[in-house]
């Protein structure tokens, strides 16, 4: 389906960035409301995809905790005792400059 990425898929690639018509089609999916019955950690975990994605579009970690509903302070306690979580938010902060020197250097070869 052109100009809409699956429910639920990340966006992984410049070409599956570029499908994207409009911003709000980017953001990504807000917590599901059956997730009251979830345990803590599978709600963490659905908290930080939702940070994750939202970093991946160069959000602030502050708007991206805000549309998780999930505060800064949480984060940040994260990030600290958990390695793997940490890499996987570097990861994401570093995508939107990654795209951009993707597209900059497709753009020079052309």
């Amino acid at each position: 389906m052109r100009g809409k990425v699956e429910e639920g898929k990340e966006i992984t690639s410049f070409s599956e960035l570029a499908k994207l018509k409009a911003p709000n089609e980017m953001l990504p999916k807000p917590l599901n409301k059956n997730m009251r019955k979830a345990s803590r950690k599978e709600l963490f975990e659905e908290h930080f995809r939702v940070v994750e994605e939202c970093l991946k579009l160069d959000c602030t970690i502050a708007e991206a905790c805000d549309y998780a509903g999930i505060s800064v302070a949480t984060y940040y306690a994260h990030y600290g005792k958990d390695p793997d979580f940490a890499l996987r938010m570097d990861r994401a902060r570093d995508f939107p400059k990654m795209m951009a020197r993707t597209a900059v250097m497709k753009r020079i070869w052309q």
